[in-house]
């Protein structure tokens, strides 16, 4: 029944909580940033630099009615193109390239430049940052790696299916696996897209990185936890160790990946962390208290991290609106609602069995960073309509028993879920979980 309903979560409520029909589930994400951590930066080299404000060739949409289906590839003639350097606009922003004809007349812009890579076969992610305004389609060597807000179907009329605008760049990374990179010259062309012919801006620029991947710690050693997951009325401290001396720690309190993100604390002893609901020191006040760990070593990159959820019932109760980088208003019209209802907390019929209810049945928590849900650009809640693979987020999945039984642990793939129930007036999605070794274990 657990595992059948892991695929069911059907409700985002009024708390941090989202409850299955026959699992709850203690919803705790943190912060993230695209950022790797280095540990040895003389182990470390970009392999791949493409910067904001490069050169393209370009062509208007207006002037590319017969344009042949190869201008993806590296084949292609671009020698009548125009040349010119991002960003590409008319209204928004400042420099580059200004459209000043393009309101009115087209709605797509061709671009074709080229990058170099260097040891491709050490690459293990890339990662691509766009300003744009209001969709996109990138292909690299001649396979399309990401699209935004993009049609289905292409021609030089085309409109993005979504308004979009420019000023923070949004940034995906993206498996090297899935992208065919060539050692030394690599072709890269892309296609934008206005909202409307009419639309009153338009923007587009990106950038692309790659580093060297250090070999991973692997993850079937992983840190000792002093306590277990579970359920907890008085704030406590927690010992995290390294089962081995070669091992140093590497954790966040945040909820966000400590393999990657900027706030992870690194240690070379075991250390202690004062685990309290009320703590706003490096994470929002949840009542779910979240420790990410991981190993690391001089040379590797940190293991997939192990996550343990301590939830303290009683502030589930009285949950607010817990600060941080939480979203205190909707995102993208969709309806952000945190706080547990008085209403019902309070009511004299409810009120002492809400503990009781909380712990009738096992808990799902599912812990993940606050940008992967609820980022305007990549969030995957606030962009519920959107679909496939780049529209997967890394996440932690636990099974909690109420009775202090051992549950499980595993790091997962979570997308968006539903039909019309996608749509942002309906304030709560379902997900999904995929397992793929990727994130650690191929399967539940």
């Amino acid at each position: 029944m657990v595992l059948k309903n892991l695929f069911r979560i059907t409700r985002l409520s009024k708390s941090v909580n989202c409850f299955l029909k026959s699992v709850k589930i203690f919803y705790s994400p943190g912060i993230f940033l695209w950022v790797i951590l280095i540990f040895n930066s003389n182990l470390v080299k970009a392999q791949i630099q493409f910067g904001f404000n490069s050169n393209f060739k370009y062509l208007k949409g207006s002037d590319a009615s017969t344009i042949s289906t190869n201008w993806i590839t590296d084949e292609f003639d671009d020698s009548d193109w125009t040349s010119g350097n991002a960003p590409f606009r008319y209204t928004d922003g400042t420099g580059g390239i200004v459209l000043s004809d393009m309101q009115n007349n087209y709605s797509t812009l061709y671009l074709r430049t080229t990058f170099n890579a260097t040891n491709t076969q050490n690459i293990k992610e890339v990662q691509i940052s766009v300003n744009y305004d209001d969709g996109f389609v990138i292909w690299m060597n001649g396979s399309e790696v990401l699209r935004q807000n993009a049609p289905a179907t292409l021609n030089n009329n085309s409109l993005a299916t979504f308004d979009h605008e420019s000023g923070t760049p949004a940034t995906f990374i993206i498996d090297s696996s899935k992208i065919d990179l060539f050692e030394g010259v690599n072709t890269i062309c892309v296609q934008g897209l206005n909202v409307l012919i009419s639309s009153s801006d338009f923007y587009f620029d990106m950038s692309i990185n790659a580093s060297l991947s250090l070999p991973e710690v692997s993850d079937t050693i992983k840190p000792v936890f002093s306590a277990k997951a579970g359920f907890y009325n008085s704030p406590f401290n927690l010992t995290l160790q390294s089962p081995e001396a070669q091992y140093n720690l590497i954790y966040t309190i945040d909820g966000s990946n400590p393999q990657s993100s900027l706030s992870a604390v690194k240690v070379e002893d075991d250390t202690i962390i004062n685990i309290n609901p009320s703590s706003i020191s490096g994470r929002a006040a949840t009542p779910v208290f979240m420790v990410r760990a991981s190993l690391v070593k001089d040379g590797f990159s940190p293991s997939r991290p192990t996550t343990k959820s301590f939830i303290f019932i009683e502030n589930v109760k009285t949950q607010v609106y817990p600060g941080g980088d939480w979203p205190s208003s909707s995102v993208n019209d969709q309806v952000i609602d945190l706080p547990m209802d008085p209403d019902v907390v309070n009511d004299s019929r409810y009120s002492s069995h809400i503990i009781t209810a909380l712990t009738e049945i096992p808990s799902i928590s599912l812990v993940t960073d606050n940008s992967n849900l609820f980022d305007p650009s990549t969030g995957i809640f606030v962009n519920a309509k959107l679909h496939g693979e780049e529209w997967e987020r890394e996440c932690s999945v636990e099974m909690i028993n109420p009775d202090g039984s051992d549950g499980f642990q595993i790091n997962a793939g979570l997308r968006m879920r539903g039909g019309n129930s996608r749509n942002p007036w309906y304030p709560k999605h379902a997900f999904r979980l995929f397992f793929r070794k990727e994130y650690g274990a191929g399967k539940l």
